[in-house]
């Protein structure tokens, strides 16, 4: 099955705690897939590593998403829920922001060969702007090393918060009409 694609605008991820920081460069695409079965993943690759962490205190992983056109946007998430077998809320007013814990929140360094990793991250987003969301990942994150090929970042969520994340997303795009 195929995965969804998002149009990431700005992304970066922090770890203070460890020496890496990760940054997007130009528009990425951010894709929502799972493998046969769940969990989801939320996948954004490949990223530069920058030289340290920067000012940020704690660990912390930004990006924001540009919404495609109300109507393509709100097929392409029916389709993908739909092939999921996802159930999507009834249209509503979208909330201003929305929240939820995640499986798993990750970045493979390459260039260090580490992997940062939060298994109590919490994934807030909220309406920044017509059809943009921003998301923010935070947690207590640990970094191992581990030879990888690129740098990403991963968020891991259950099929219920995919769901939930998808029917969110779906208001908001409505919303933006």
């Amino acid at each position: 099955m195929a995965p969804m694609h998002f149009t990431c605008t700005v992304l970066e991820a922090l770890f203070p705690g460890a020496p890496a920081a990760l940054r997007g460069a130009g528009p990425l695409s951010v894709s929502l897939d799972c493998h046969d079965r769940p969990p989801f993943i939320l996948r954004a690759a490949p990223l530069e590593v920058t030289s340290g962490p920067g000012a940020a205190g704690s660990d912390l992983i930004r990006l924001r998403l540009r919404l495609a056109p109300e109507g393509e946007v709100q097929a392409a998430i029916r389709a993908f829920a739909g092939l999921h077998s996802l159930p999507l809320a009834p249209p509503a007013p979208p909330g201003a922001t929305w929240e939820e814990p995640l499986l798993l929140a990750a970045s493979h360094v390459a260039e260090g060969k580490m992997f940062v990793f939060s298994e109590e991250a919490v994934l807030r987003c909220r309406i920044c702007g017509p059809r943009e969301v921003e998301c923010e990942v935070s947690g207590p994150f640990k970094a191992r090393r581990l030879p990888c090929q690129e740098s990403d970042v991963i968020l891991h969520l259950e099929a219920p918060a995919t769901a939930r994340l998808l029917s969110w997303l779906l208001a908001v795009s409505g919303a933006a009409a």
